[in-house]
């Protein structure tokens, strides 16, 4: 289930995660800042909706996220908004 589609202001896109516990501490971080989450799939783990509410904990219904299917249906529905990239290489 998706709650949301790019409905905050400031977001945070986390591109093909690949690690479950991160990935669900950022999902806590963002619900606790108020900032949206947009996860561009595919996953490097299996990213069913009860490993979605069981990595966010009781945190989900504070999150407004989004998953994407691609970084192509991302920047579609970015439109011109600004983005910043940054890179652990």
């Amino acid at each position: 289930m998706q709650k949301s589609s790019l409905a905050t202001p400031l977001r945070l896109a986390l591109y093909q995660p690949d690690m479950p516990p991160n990935t669900g501490t950022m999902m806590r971080m963002c619900a606790c800042l108020g900032i949206g989450l947009d996860i561009i799939e595919p996953c490097g783990f299996p990213m069913d909706d009860a490993k979605l509410r069981r990595a966010a904990m009781d945190y989900i219904d504070h999150l407004d996220y989004s998953r994407h299917a691609s970084w192509d249906h991302f920047c579609n529905q970015i439109g011109d908004r600004r983005l910043v990239l940054l890179s652990t290489k």
